[in-house]
């Protein structure tokens, strides 16, 4: 073969290797600038997700209550009260094991509560929609030593229990009074010495007062429900007040009402949370779908294992619903 052949497939060969040569090159520059943007990503959402809380956010009330005491009642009309006498008192188990008490819709009193006095075992009470509740019940409470969840939601008779003598309770954690219609502001303040408090549930409570509700700020709130009454913009932008908070509910009114004016730029007040992983809207007609896929968007982000939101028609509820076991709804509620 002459020089004047064999020189030009040379120059093939070593043109076509350079381009090759390139087209490996970039390619495997393109794939490490890939991986690294991935590895940012991955490290971001990570060292977010596993951020320590501070010492006031922590709240490990994780539900495993392993014995469940009910008092039933069963398919009856919505105005019977499951009447409660000394043969259900006698019936409790007297082991130790951890155990939930759950009382709704039943003729209990304030004075039956005795029977639960320096029980150990009972840690937490269910005592929603009994109308013989009153203010008294608080003092019988104080003597259950582990109670560490109270639920007094729907108990039209409390209107300003000493909240106070509950101090006993090293334990408690949760406090919900939902739907207590005739609750009023001289209760908040002995609510606001429970220190170790960290769930309150006001949703329901009428007469309670944006003015009122000041005396709660100290509280190191994790999980909160405000009353509806209370929940345009410019007391949505009070809840900052309580910056550890993980869990939000806003309803902004009962069922039954036209709502109070919650506009989009009240709303997005709440992405200043640093913490927050959960968030329940309901009842805000005059909310815009993008003002809260905003912010679903941002602690989305923030927060990965929460999942995407979902939307039933928009204005009666609009949720998230995160992986944490803090946030379990059990069925006793």
């Amino acid at each position: 073969m002459s020089k004047e052949t064999v020189e030009p497939k040379r120059s093939l060969l070593r043109k076509s290797f350079n381009v090759v040569w390139k087209i490996f090159y970039y390619s495997m520059a393109l794939v490490g600038i890939i991986v690294f943007m991935l590895a940012c990503w991955v490290y971001h959402l990570h060292r977010l997700s596993v951020r320590p809380l501070p010492e006031q956010a922590v709240f490990t009330d994780l539900e495993t209550e392993s014995s469940f005491v009910l008092c039933p009642s069963g398919d009856k009309p919505s105005d019977y009260l499951e009447p409660i006498n000394d043969d259900f008192w006698n019936s409790l188990p007297k082991d130790d094991a951890p155990k939930t008490i759950v009382l709704k819709r039943t003729d209990v009193d304030d004075k039956q509560l005795a029977n639960l006095e320096s029980r150990t075992d009972v840690e937490i009470i269910y005592l929603a929609n009994c109308p013989n509740i009153t203010d008294q019940c608080v003092d019988y409470l104080a003597r259950v030593p582990n109670l560490r969840r109270i639920v007094l939601d729907g108990c039209e008779q409390l209107e300003s229990p000493d909240f106070e003598k509950l101090c006993a309770l090293k334990a408690l954690n949760r406090l919900s009074l939902r739907n207590c219609v005739n609750l009023t502001d001289a209760s908040l303040p002995k609510i606001a010495k429970l220190s170790s408090l960290k769930a309150l549930q006001l949703s329901g409570c009428s007469k309670l007062t944006a003015k009122g509700m000041e005396s709660l700020y100290a509280l190191p709130l994790v999980k909160f429900s405000p009353p509806e009454c209370l929940l345009d913009d410019e007391h949505v932008k009070s809840l900052l007040n309580y910056p550890y908070l993980r869990d939000l509910s806003i309803n902004c009114s009962p069922d039954d009402a036209d709502g109070l004016p919650l506009s989009d730029d009240g709303l997005l007040q709440v992405e200043k949370f640093e913490y927050l992983k959960y968030i329940e809207i309901r009842n805000c007609p005059q909310l815009s779908e993008g003002s809260v896929l905003r912010l679903y968007k941002k602690f989305c982000q923030r927060a990965p294992s929460i999942l995407a939101p979902q939307f039933s028609p928009f204005g009666k509820r609009t949720s998230a619903y995160p992986l944490d076991p803090f946030l379990d709804v059990k069925s006793a509620q």
